[in-house]
This record gives C-alpha cells, sequence and structure tokens, in this order.
C-alpha cells in the first residue's frame, strides 16, 4: 500500500508540472553546433572552423511572435596572414578566441502543423572573451590582452530556424560592431556564422 502511494504521488507531481510548464509560455534547453568565423577590418585572414554550446530559451509572445535568448560558450577567430605578432614577427597564425556570449533575438514563428514550426529572429548580442590562444610559427600567446585584443564584443545577428517536437535547427550569422583591436592601425571586427540544434526539455 505504501508504494502504490509514494507511485500515486509521483504521478501528481509529475502532471502538475507538466500542466504548470504548458501554462508558462516559456521553453528552456541545450543546444551545440558549429561555426565558422573571421575577422573584417583590414587584417589579411580567412575563416576557420569553431562550435558553439550552451543554454537556449524562449519566451514566447502573442501573435506568433517569441523572444529568444541563449547563454552559450562560442568559439570565433580565423586564420592570420602574415600576423604580426607581439615578438614583433611575421608568421601564419590561427586565432581561436572564446567567449561567453548572450544573443536576444525577437522572432516570429509559422506554425507548419504536426508540431512543426518555420522560425525567423534578429536582434543584438554581447560577448565577453574568456580565453584563447593565437599560434603559430611555433609561438603561441593569449587572443586577449593589453598588445593584442579587447574582450567586450557587441553586435547584430540574425537566424532561420525549423522545430519540429522539441528537436530545433538554426542558421544564423553574426556581425560584430566592435573593433576589438588594440593594435594601432588595425580593426578587427568578428563575423560568425553558425549551425546549431537544440533539445528542449521545458
Amino acid at each position: 500500500m505504501q508504494k502504490i502511494k509514494v507511485t500515486l504521488l509521483a504521478v501528481a507531481i509529475l502532471f502538475g508540472v507538466q500542466a504548470k510548464a504548458q501554462l508558462i509560455p516559456i521553453s528552456i534547453g541545450i543546444k551545440g553546433g558549429v561555426n565558422t568565423s573571421d575577422f573584417s577590418g583590414g587584417l589579411n585572414t580567412s575563416n576557420r572552423a569553431g562550435f558553439n554550446a550552451g543554454l537556449t530559451a524562449r519566451l514566447n509572445l502573442p501573435a506568433n511572435f517569441y523572444v529568444g535568448a541563449n547563454a552559450e560558450i562560442t568559439q570565433k577567430g580565423a586564420k592570420l596572414k602574415h600576423f604580426k605578432s607581439i615578438e614583433g614577427s611575421d608568421v601564419e597564425s590561427k586565432a581561436n578566441p572564446l567567449f561567453l556570449q548572450i544573443p536576444v533575438h525577437l522572432g516570429y514563428k509559422y506554425n507548419l502543423g504536426l508540431s512543426a514550426r518555420l522560425r525567423v529572429e534578429a536582434g543584438p548580442y554581447w560577448a565577453y572573451g574568456i580565453g584563447g590562444k593565437i599560434k603559430g610559427d611555433g609561438k603561441k600567446f593569449d587572443f586577449f590582452g593589453d598588445n593584442t585584443f579587447k574582450k567586450n564584443d557587441f553586435g547584430l545577428g540574425a537566424a532561420v530556424g525549423f522545430d519540429f517536437w522539441k528537436l530545433g535547427v538554426d542558421l544564423g550569422y553574426d556581425f560584430g560592431l566592435t573593433n576589438l583591436s588594440h593594435i594601432e592601425g588595425t580593426k578587427a571586427r568578428t563575423r560568425n556564422g553558425y549551425l546549431s540544434f537544440s533539445y528542449r526539455f521545458l
């Protein structure tokens, strides 16, 4: 009898949590994917691959609009051709800065039926550098520093997405507006395309 009571109580709690989640117009999940990034502004660079991973949340608004926000670790950077390092030598280098990034997008979703939705969204992001190196010619040094690059980045992003049940996929692009470079006469603004996959557990 005691086991039956415990089982019934657990079922009731689960149904209660599910009902409460349905009443609150917010969804929470995890995400991860790949990046292809570069710098614009004068550096001689080419694209390099990276990754993104973190938490995602979405607040549903009336008329199929929503506000989406992420808290994610994202690896940007570029291949730097003939980059003059802080030691003063020209080297072929790779930059792999890591950022904690928080984008906030306003979006619109179009219901396709059978739990499928097509989405479009856009908005600003803020990112803070948390690590990463510049490597080349057998040398490596910190990407962020007084003689290299700044930690704070701000920009705009846009994406298209597709949801099915609790799964999602997003294809987007971020345009950095901040000049990250501490190097005199050089500008560096992040450019980052991404493909990410998500699973919403709430």
